[in-house]
């Protein structure tokens, strides 16, 4: 299934669908393979967006609970990175909104934990990480770590 139902999106589909597929066939052939969980990291181009907000929570929910199903683990581990509060574009109305649907994501859902990005250095595009972005993924597996 998918964020859409039935149908999955295209973006579900190209996201998670590999991923699913080799946690199911390893589960199958009782190869014992099994994801520590999932870091997301969604929503900087949603701060484009005005009014997106809720649009961002219910999704987000959605997918959430659309992996979860999917792979059969109610209790999977998610990192959510937090969207920068200093994104040199987009809507500062829609990023605060997505930062607090985070938040409430994170609230609702003790196997949800945030993880805070705005202390690593970006780029020089602004926009994408350095090369901190090996701390960053450390980091992420740590948080993961202490989920799971």
């Amino acid at each position: 299934s998918g964020p859409t139902g039935d149908i999955p999106s295209a973006l579900y589909h190209k996201a998670f669908s590999d991923w699913i597929e080799m946690v199911q066939s390893e589960a199958m052939r009782g190869v014992g393979l099994s994801s520590l969980g999932v870091a997301i990291m969604l929503g900087t181009n949603d701060t484009m967006i005005s009014g997106v907000g809720p649009a961002y929570s219910a999704a987000m929910v959605e997918l959430i609970a659309t992996l979860r199903a999917d792979i059969g683990r109610p209790d999977l581990p998610i990192v959510m990175v937090q969207v920068r509060n200093d994104i040199p574009a987009g809507n500062p109305a829609s990023r605060t909104a997505i930062r607090a649907a985070q938040d409430a994501i994170v609230a609702a859902d003790p196997m949800v934990k945030l993880m805070p990005v705005d202390h690593y250095p970006m780029g020089p595009d602004g926009v994408h990480y350095s090369s901190a972005m090996h701390q960053l993924g450390e980091d992420i597996y740590t948080t993961m770590r202490a989920i799971a």
